[in-house]
């Protein structure tokens, strides 16, 4: 068994010894593919490196080309560089040929300016000689008419019983003749002269040629003459005048004819028509107001009238203050309308200004915050007046100017802008308006100053350039210490000194050398902003990493050229669509340039309140032409119908019936009560219509105080304010006349002393006006 067992065993291991072989070769053979595979991809590699170093050959070639090319326009732009320097040379010697001929021109003005005088002097030698001979002729005719001169016939009619005007002028000429003929025509007028001074000092004779001290008074204060005719005034004033100052003007609010309004200031009121409410009769009798009266009436305690001239009537006087908004802020020492609580009467608090700013929708300005009190006026300040505010009412004729103006006007102005402009584009709002007007104005100054940055900028490059140019050739360029900076290169330093004007410098966060903008190629405003913003400004040669030489240097400034130009091409486009949108946006809003606001504009005019509306100098009468219903239908049938037009007719038409109730008669609880329901209409009609729009204190004062003012007074037009108006030109007119004293105390004395001479002229009967 053990010889078998050794051969199975050789056996066994010859075919394990085949087996490796069989396994070694099958490992060559594939080692010997992947070798064969690598070479194939080797030669694949080395293939497609040779199409990319074709490839790049290509590419150098285009590029040299575009090189050759960039030379080409270099070589045009130095070209037309040094045609633009010939054209300078030619601008020049032109100039001094321009200047010869305007001295020229100046010898030739000078010697005909002499020729001129010569004949002047000449024509004037000629003229008197001319002159002389006449007047020789002139006296040897009058002495022979001297000589055969008559006396004037004694059948003519006495002169007191002349009638018409030729016939005393034919009086006057006869009498002229004859003293002419008497004293000679060379001393007629010496002797007249002195003959109307012998009339005028006889007491005989009526006739004066000076004024007495009441004479000069009434000439200076009724015709605003010199003050030198006021000599003796005062002297005069002492011996026969006594009068006093009356700074306070005081009206009588049931009065049956109203005062002159450019009198009414007067002390003296004499048999006035007034009207005595005595339950629901009306007692009409006259009444004499004395000075005692005028102390109860400042007092306001209780003064007797005499009802026709028997029977005495005693009356409790409650004085009101009457005025616009800011007269009666001032008057309760009240903050003013823009003040955070702008209502004079009660406490309410909005803003009508501003970002802030509380508009109809988001405000409750019909209701009344607690009412101010004397008290409260007293604790927070001195008032010129001890009254309550809530006796002042809401003036009538300011209150509709307002409101008026502020919701109606401006909101068919904007609605016109609206229409002509795009409705997309503008807001229904003419402050708004206004405000987008601004804002273009503003981005066009932006753009504007932009534009200026970049061509300065160009400039300053070009500058850079010509001086770089200059480095480049063979001139020796001299160098200065005095503008040196720490640059490689500091262009500045070989260039003029008004090169660049006054140079600008930064500190390189690299190297910590102080730079010329110039020098460190920051040339516009908009990269210096940049580097401050980041806080990483370099130098040209730390941001290039490296020192540039001066053809690097060239390179880069033509490459930064080419972008400022096209920089600048690019904003000048913006510009002008900016400056073209702000030009139409003016001509709307300023200008009238729209069909639909020119159209407006001449509704205006037809019904006598025109254009200058937009300027906000609405009068009274322009108000009641404007509310009246045909003129309502006329203004809005400029616009097509819409429901915003339904509910601007409701308001417009509501306030004219207000107007229309703003008169002088008492006022039932029926009337009160419709007038109540006209307000709340106003309130929801301006709220629903325009709700985005500020609340003015007018509005507030309207809707919130007129309603208890009336059930309180009864009347809201029996006290206007209306009749102090006409006192704002005699006002104006007397400061602009004391402007020029500079103590305002005695200003203010001169205006209320020449106030007092008026109201003397008033006493004595003659009319403040001069023109009467």
């Amino acid at each position: 068994m053990a010889p078998i067992s050794n051969k199975r065993k050789s056996l066994k291991a010859n075919s394990s010894l085949g087996n490796a072989r069989k396994l070694e070769l099958a490992k060559q053979k594939i080692e010997l593919s992947r070798v064969q595979s690598l070479e194939k991809e080797n030669d694949d590699l080395k293939l497609e490196v040779e199409n990319l170093r074709n490839k790049l050959a290509d590419m150098q070639r285009e590029l040299q080309l575009e090189k050759n090319h960039k030379e080409f326009l270099r070589g045009m732009l130095a070209n037309s560089r040094r045609g633009c320097f010939m054209l300078q040379e030619d601008a020049s010697e032109r100039n001094e040929q321009l200047a010869s001929i305007r001295h020229e021109l100046q010898v030739l003005k000078n010697d005909q300016n002499c020729r001129l005088h010569a004949a002047k002097k000449e024509y004037e030698f000629f003229v008197e000689k001319n002159h002389r001979e006449k007047l020789e002729k002139i006296r040897k005719q009058t002495e022979e008419l001297k000589k055969r001169c008559l006396p004037p016939s004694s059948s003519q009619k006495p002169y007191n019983q002349l009638r018409t005007r030729e016939t005393k002028k034919q009086r006057f000429e006869t009498v002229k003749s004859a003293i002419e003929t008497y004293v000679g025509p060379e001393n007629m007028d010496s002797f007249l002269t002195d003959f109307i001074g012998n009339i005028a000092s006889d007491p005989r004779f009526s006739f004066s040629t000076t004024l007495d001290a009441w004479d000069s008074f009434v000439a200076t204060t009724h015709w605003k003459l010199s003050d030198g005719f006021l000599k003796d005034f005062k002297a005069f004033c002492k011996k026969k005048l006594s009068f006093d100052i009356f700074s306070s003007r005081q009206s009588i609010s049931n009065i049956k004819k109203r005062f002159d309004p450019e009198v009414d200031y007067s002390i003296r009121i004499e048999k006035t028509r007034k009207l005595l409410k005595s339950g629901r009769e009306v007692v009409e009798c006259t009444a004499i107001i004395s000075a005692r009266d005028i102390e109860c009436i400042l007092a306001r305690r209780l003064t007797s009238l005499h009802k026709n001239g028997s029977v005495a009537v005693t009356r409790k006087i409650v004085q009101k203050p009457l005025g616009d908004c800011k007269f009666l802020s001032a008057v309760f020492n009240h903050a003013g309308q823009s003040s955070r609580s702008p209502c004079y009467v009660c406490n309410a608090s909005w803003s009508n200004h501003g970002a802030h700013a509380s508009t109809l929708k988001s405000f409750k300005f019909e209701e009344s915050g607690s009412l101010r009190t004397l008290e409260q006026l007293q604790n927070e300040g001195n008032p010129l007046l001890e009254l309550s505010p809530e006796l002042a009412g809401p003036p009538q004729l300011h209150t509709f100017l307002g409101i008026v103006q502020s919701y109606v006007v401006n909101w068919l102005i904007a609605l016109a802008n609206r229409e002509d402009y795009g409705p997309e584009v503008l807001p229904l709002d003419l402050k708004k308006q206004c405000k987008l007007l601004k804002s273009a104005e503003r981005e066009e100054q932006w753009y504007e100053s932009r534009a200026r940055g970049l061509r300065f900028a160009i400039e300053n490059v070009q500058r850079v350039l010509e001086v770089i140019t200059k480095l480049f050739s063979d001139v020796p360029s001299r160098k200065s210490a005095i503008h040196q900076c720490g640059s490689v290169l500091c262009v500045a330093s070989f260039a003029k000194k008004s090169t660049f004007g006054k140079l600008k410098s930064f500190q390189c966060t690299s190297c910590k050398r102080f730079i010329h903008n110039v020098c460190g190629f920051v040339f516009t405003s908009i990269d210096e902003e940049q580097s401050m913003i980041e806080c990483n400004t370099q130098c040209v040669d730390c941001r290039e990493g490296s020192a540039l030489s001066l053809q690097l240097r060239k390179e880069l400034l033509e490459e930064l050229l080419d972008e400022l130009v096209s920089q600048l091409e690019e904003d000048a486009d913006v510009l002008n669509e900016v400056k073209d949108d702000r030009e139409e946006l003016e001509g709307m809003l300023r200008k009238s340039s729209g069909q639909t606001r020119k159209q407006l504009e001449e509704t205006f005019r037809q019904i006598g309140c025109d254009y200058r509306v937009w300027y906000q100098e609405l009068t009274g009468n322009q108000v009641r032409k404007l509310l009246r219903h045909s003129s309502i239908d006329l203004i809005l049938s400029v616009f097509a119908p819409s429901e915003e037009l339904r509910k601007m007719r409701k308001v417009m038409e509501s306030l004219a019936f207000l107007m229309s109730e703003a008169d002088n008669r008492i006022k039932s609880d029926e009337d009160i009560d419709k007038i109540a329901n006209t307000v709340n209409l106003i309130v929801f009609n301006l709220r629903d219509l325009q709700p985005n729009v500020t609340v003015t204190p007018k509005l507030h004062i309207l809707a919130a105080h007129l309603i208890p003012f009336l059930r309180k007074h009864r009347s809201w037009g029996r006290m206007t304010e209306q009749g102090l108006e006409s006192l704002h030109a005699i006002i104006n007119n007397l400061t602009n006349r004391f402007a020029s004293v500079r103590d305002t105390r005695l200003q203010y004395l001169l205006i209320l002393q020449q106030l007092g001479n008026y109201n003397l002229l008033f006493d004595t009967g003659i009319s403040m006006s001069p023109n009467s």
